[in-house]
């Protein structure tokens, strides 16, 4: 699906005018899809927007356009080639934690099964950690795809430890979506 139409790209991933959700709309990058909210902005293309991952690479960087307290909700997606075959689940457990081990006061909040729109299944985290040591505690919802078997996207909202609108978030990360020549697993 080389068309630039939103309308045909949408229907390229299973979407179409009547299935997209109010406030939502179907973006896709090499190799993956997924919907964002209307009011979010790709930064990927700003330099040093985060610094770069200590393994594989930024595919996405994007946040809301709504600041509150200093902070915009927030979605990062990471990638990886993948040394073996793996699947989402498998995946999306490893990040965790590498995630728990790298973060600074990690809280975990829970974890259960997510299953994407297309029926794959992965797990979903939901934790409380600081970047930094100056920033707050920042709430986090986080898990995995497998595209191919062998190339991994770690996906990770960040939003105000106050938010508690988790749900929205996981349905958000749901959408997401392999490139119909990339084989989800």
């Amino acid at each position: 699906c080389g068309v630039l139409s939103v309308f045909l790209l949408s229907s390229c991933f299973g979407w179409d005018e009547n299935t997209v959700p109010s406030g939502l709309v179907v973006k896709q990058w090499e190799g993956y899809s997924m919907m964002l909210p209307k009011n979010w902005e790709d930064l990927s293309e700003s330099e040093q927007v985060i610094p770069a991952p200590s393994e594989g690479k930024i595919e996405l960087v994007a946040k809301s356009k709504e600041n509150k307290a200093g902070f915009s909700n927030n979605l990062i997606i990471l990638s990886d080639d993948l040394q073996k075959p793996s699947t989402s689940q498998d995946y999306s457990l490893l990040n965790n934690v590498g995630t728990q081990k790298e973060s600074l006061d990690y809280v975990g909040l829970g974890s259960e099964k997510l299953v994407f729109n297309d029926g794959t299944e992965s797990k979903v985290y939901v934790f409380e950690a600081k970047y930094n040591l100056q920033t707050q505690r920042y709430k986090y919802i986080q898990t995995a795809k497998v595209c191919d078997q062998r190339k991994g996207y770690l996906l990770t909202v960040g939003i105000l430890a106050s938010n508690k609108e988790v749900d929205k978030y996981k349905d958000l990360l749901k959408t997401f979506s392999c490139a119909p020549n990339n084989e989800e697993l």
